[in-house]
């Protein structure tokens, strides 16, 4: 039978929840937890750990802002592994690393429907009617064109989206790779693959790459060299003036 009064029913609430909260206290007895060893060491670095780094590296992921990929550096041989190792002791040593180390690359993916789509054209139409469709789009959606700003910034994500459509449409190449895409969805990420590899492929020359970074570490490793002879001169300097 429901409870009309309002005082009654306050004080159901209150046995009912005297129940719920005021509960016996927990033991005293004192808990230990056991934890494993932290396997990370904190030991300088040594070869054999560069080496093993080296090896987990995956092959045909995509290279960061410097466009060297991964299997430059696990086809390094032994000979990089040890300069590398050079290189990382003399981080460990100055405990400071380059600022380029903190940069990275964001490659927008598109996921919002087809290409085609927000240009309104079909597979069959050529580079002409893909052009001039584009500037269509782009004079209807452009945010300049906007009134209020909730408009506009919905128009600037949609003024990105036909540029970004319009960009891979009008490239035969690219436009080629998005069709076989689209025909073998799960071949998805080989496509990115594929796209990766032509991209860095077309930019970076590997050779010149293992020369420069050896360059790079030898003239590294000469200048602490100098710098360390130099401060011996100064000091035997002072001790034959004494």
């Amino acid at each position: 039978m429901p409870i009309t009064n309002i005082h009654r029913r306050l004080g159901r609430w209150a046995e009912f929840f005297e129940g719920q909260f005021n509960l016996p206290a927990a033991s005293a007895t004192s808990i230990r937890l056991s934890c494993p060893p932290w396997p990370v060491t904190t030991d300088p670095p040594n070869e054999a750990g560069v080496s093993k780094t080296l090896q987990l590296l995956k092959r045909y992921k995509s290279p960061g802002p410097d466009d060297l990929p991964p299997a430059l550096f696990k086809d390094g041989s032994d000979f990089l592994t040890k300069e590398l190792t050079v290189f990382f002791s003399k981080v460990w040593e100055l405990e400071s690393v380059p600022t380029s180390w903190n940069e990275s690359i964001v490659n927008p993916v598109f996921k919002k429907g087809s290409r085609r789509s927000f240009l309104q054209v079909t597979r069959d139409d050529d580079k002409n009617r893909i052009r001039k469709a584009y500037h269509e789009m782009a004079r209807k959606h452009h945010p300049d064109r906007q009134k209020t700003s909730e408009n506009k910034i919905k128009a600037e994500e949609r003024f990105r989206l036909i540029n970004t459509a319009y960009e891979i449409l009008s490239d035969p190449e690219q436009r080629t790779e998005y069709d076989y895409m689209l025909d073998n969805p799960d071949q998805m990420y080989y496509h990115y693959y594929r796209y990766y590899r032509r991209r860095v492929s077309t930019k970076v020359d590997v050779r010149l790459v293992i020369i420069s970074i050896l360059l790079i570490i030898s003239s590294i490793q000469v200048s602490f060299i100098i710098t360390v002879v130099l401060e011996m001169c100064l000091r035997c300097d002072y001790y034959n003036y004494l």
